[in-house]
This record gives C-alpha cells, sequence and structure tokens, in this order.
C-alpha cells in the first residue's frame, strides 16, 4: 500500500504551501497458498463509508510538534480515508485466500458473488506531538449474498501511542508508524470475515478446516457457563451460542480474571456465553482494572485498558 502524506497550513491551502511525501508502505500481502481459487468464495467489497466526524475526507489529525520535513499544522493523506481503508482491507482478504469481485487480478465483474463485505470508518486519527497518538476504529458487516443475512459484524480497532526519539518525527516515520497500524487493523478483520465465511459455507473452500486467527500474540480460550461444566465449542456452520470478548492491556501480560477464575495473561481472546461478565484485570505495580462487559451472542467485543500506576 502507497500512502502520501501532506501537510497544509489550512484545508484547501494551494499546492505550494503544503509538503507532500510519497513512501512505499508494506508490500501488498500475497494470497495464501492453500487455498486454490476454484474452491474458494467470491466476495464484494463494497466501499467503505467515512462516518468520523472530521469536516474533511482526507485530513487525519495534528501536528502539535516538529516534523523534520513537513512545515505544517495538520496532517492529510492523498486521497480519501474510506478509500485508503478499502483497499488495504481488499489486499488483506486476497490474502486471506478469498476471491474478490472485480479486483482486476482475480474474478471477473461478472462473476456472481457468494458474500458482500461492507462498512465504515469509525477513526482514523493521528495526532504528531509530544507523544504521537494514533487511534483506527474500522466497523465491518459480511452478508450472505443468497438472503442478506449477517453472517458476521465487528468492530476491529487499534491504538497506539509512541514517543519519537531524541531525533524527532519525518515523513517517513509517519508513515510507517500509520501503515504499520492499518495492515493490522485489515489483516484482523479479514480473518474475522474469512472465518465466519467459511463456518456458513465450508463447502465453498478446498481446506475442511480453518486456521485459527493469527492476530499477533492474542491467546484463544474458552470461559465456562456460569454453574462450572466446561461448553464445547461449536463445529463450522452449528448455531453459535458465544460471543468472543477480545482484551488488550497496556502494559501486557496482565493477569485476566472472571469472576474468581483465572484465564490466562493479556492479550487474550476468550469465547463466552452471552451475558454481561465481571472482569478483573491485575498486574505487579499497577491498579487492579474491574469492569462489567457485555457479550452478546456470535458478536466480537473489544476491550482495550490501560492500566494506572
Amino acid at each position: 500500500m502507497v500512502l502520501v502524506l501532506s501537510g497544509c497550513a489550512a484545508i484547501g491551502a494551494v499546492q505550494e504551501r503544503s509538503s507532500t511525501i510519497q513512501l512505499q508502505g508494506a508490500s501488498k500481502p500475497q494470497p495464501a497458498r492453500h487455498v486454490e481459487d476454484r474452491y474458494s468464495a467470491v466476495l464484494r467489497v463494497a466501499p467503505y463509508a467515512d462516518k468520523r466526524s472530521t469536516a474533511s475526507t482526507r485530513k487525519i489529525g495534528e501536528i502539535r510538534a516538529t516534523v523534520l520535513d513537513i512545515h505544517a499544522t495538520e496532517l492529510v493523506v492523498d486521497r480519501e480515508v474510506s478509500g485508503i481503508v478499502t483497499a488495504a482491507l481488499t489486499d488483506q482478504l486476497v490474502a486471506s485466500g478469498l476471491r474478490i469481485r472485480g479486483d482486476a487480478n482475480d474474478v471477473a465483474s461478472t462473476v456472481q458473488e457468494d458474500f458482500e463485505i461492507s462498512g465504515s470508518v469509525a477513526d482514523f486519527t493521528l495526532n504528531i506531538a509530544a507523544r504521537d497518538e494514533l487511534s483506527i476504529a474500522v466497523e465491518s458487516t459480511v452478508r450472505d449474498a443468497r438472503d442478506g443475512r449477517v453472517v458476521w459484524s465487528g468492530v476491529v480497532s487499534e491504538k497506539r501511542d509512541r514517543y519519537a526519539g531524541v531525533t524527532g518525527n519525518s515523513k517517513r516515520t509517519i508513515v510507517g508508524f500509520l501503515d504499520e497500524a492499518l495492515e493490522t487493523v485489515a489483516r484482523r478483520t479479514a480473518e474475522h470475515a474469512r472465518n465466519a465465511i467459511h463456518d456458513v459455507r465450508p463447502e465453498l473452500f478446498r481446506q475442511p478446516t480453518v486456521a485459527e486467527l493469527t492476530t499477533p500474540d492474542v491467546q484463544i480460550m474458552t470461559a465456562p457457563p456460569a454453574g462450572g461444566r466446561e461448553r464445547a465449542i461449536a463445529q463450522p456452520g452449528a448455531k453459535s451460542s458465544v460471543g468472543s470478548l477480545v482484551i488488550t492491556t497496556r502494559p501486557t501480560r496482565a493477569r485476566v480474571y472472571l469472576g474468581d477464575v483465572y484465564f490466562g495473561l493479556s492479550p487474550l481472546q476468550l469465547q463466552l456465553d452471552p451475558a454481561i461478565h465481571s472482569l478483573r484485570v491485575e498486574l505487579d505495580g499497577f491498579k487492579t482494572s474491574t469492569q462489567k462487559v457485555s457479550v452478546r451472542d456470535g458478536e466480537t467485543t473489544e476491550l482495550e485498558l490501560t492500566l494506572d500506576k
């Protein structure tokens, strides 16, 4: 993916007052080798909508600290944020083994899709300051093209902050920081979408099973229902009666408890009964955090906690 960042004194400023850079971001992912095209599902990617509160479709943040090669107060991308997100997600869906209807390198536009994915950009912000703060949140819904039924819906988000260091920021470091976070969000969305599609239409895939989600460093565990009896994981195609809770903390490797039951160290993904759960997170040297979390049937809830000293 190629990102172009512009810093301009005001939206609509003339080109002479802007600073522009074009760098190659993360290389375009390669399609999954274990899925042959004629066996995989065909997906149509509807253009994502920009639901952010900003009036500009290209502005993504403010510049409040020195950037070596940008003399401006606003951070602007070269094209609409919705288009950037749609393109990044399409690349990751292809890499996951899905065939994309209308993609120049994959399926002709005349081929009927099996599923459609659509969504919106809820957040796409990078503010350059003493500590750079980045936040991306993308909402997605996958529907079966046969009847319009929703097979998966969720929000995948990524929040990061960093100190640019004694050398400070440059166009290159800004693009790299943003590109890596966007790739993470797109990859996680594609993984969830592909697994959901496989669950309802496994006959469209050559492989009889789907690998576990590959979100880096996230453990997948199953919580027992009330009463302490263990729950069997539903097989692909079976009716879901669990929801997913993804827990990330800063710092990581915090102890995660539901009630008085210890489930592991963060980051952690749990399959839980649909209900309101009492969550406790502990880490030596930090204050204990307690939360009430609602988990809904067949949906993924993501919880990010920053622990206080």
